[in-house]
């Protein structure tokens, strides 16, 4: 059960990381996608 919760945050990061990064090539901003990629994984950690 501790599994597939981890697994279904794990996914949700990944989802939110890959819509940021395709946000980052379209707005040209580097700076919010290293913050971005700090506070994913973070807390993972």
């Amino acid at each position: 059960m501790i599994m597939a919760k981890t697994i279904v945050t794990i996914l949700a990061y990944l989802i939110l990381f890959l819509l940021d990064f395709l946000n980052v090539f379209n707005t040209k901003d580097k700076k919010r996608f290293q913050y971005t990629f700090f506070f994913i994984f973070l807390p993972l950690y």
